[in-house]
């Protein structure tokens, strides 16, 4: 991602981006694995929440590009409303799957700030999921979070062979 490039250092909403990048290769998968239930909703209203655009002026105005939010509150509402989000997102997919809560050992997430990964997990009600947070060292990755979340599980020894994952990306 390169977000890193656009976000102020100046403004507090700087730590939620890093820079990194991801790629995933999937293979076959056995019968009864792979995608087994998925969710996703959108909510346009909150499309202030974080800009990039010329400060001052029109995005496609000359001048240096930068993050700022157009729409404070928006912002707020994005974070606040991430776990409430993550909750029914999940629930819906795991419904999909005609798995419960129970059943998945282990949750990758997307987090956006250092407290999301674990109060999500908690929040959702994946009891006996395990995961690994890591905003600490790398910030918001965006699309990278997942893919990494899931190569490290597996790396640690916390994702094995045959576990349910439940994953949430949310903003």
């Amino acid at each position: 991602t390169c977000v890193s490039r656009v976000a102020p250092k100046e403004e507090p909403f700087s730590a939620w981006f890093g820079a990194g990048a991801t790629a995933v290769v999937v293979g076959p998968a056995a019968e009864g694995r792979g995608i087994l239930g998925h969710a996703h909703r959108t909510d346009s209203s909150l499309y202030r929440a974080i800009e990039a655009t010329v400060p001052g002026r029109a995005w496609y105005d000359e001048g240096r590009v930068q993050l700022q939010s157009g729409d404070p509150e928006a912002a707020r509402r994005v974070i606040i409303g991430a776990a409430d989000r993550g909750r029914q997102i999940v629930a819906e997919a795991l419904e999909h799957a005609g798995v419960s809560a129970d059943a998945i050992r282990y949750y990758g997430s997307h987090p956006a700030a250092v407290w999301f990964t674990d109060l999500t997990r908690e929040y959702i009600g994946l009891a006996n999921a395990k995961s690994v947070n890591t905003f600490p060292w790398t910030g918001n990755l965006g699309g990278a979070n997942i893919p990494l979340s899931l190569a490290l599980g597996e790396r640690e020894g916390l994702l094995r062979p045959g576990d349910l994952v439940a994953t949430y990306a949310g903003g």
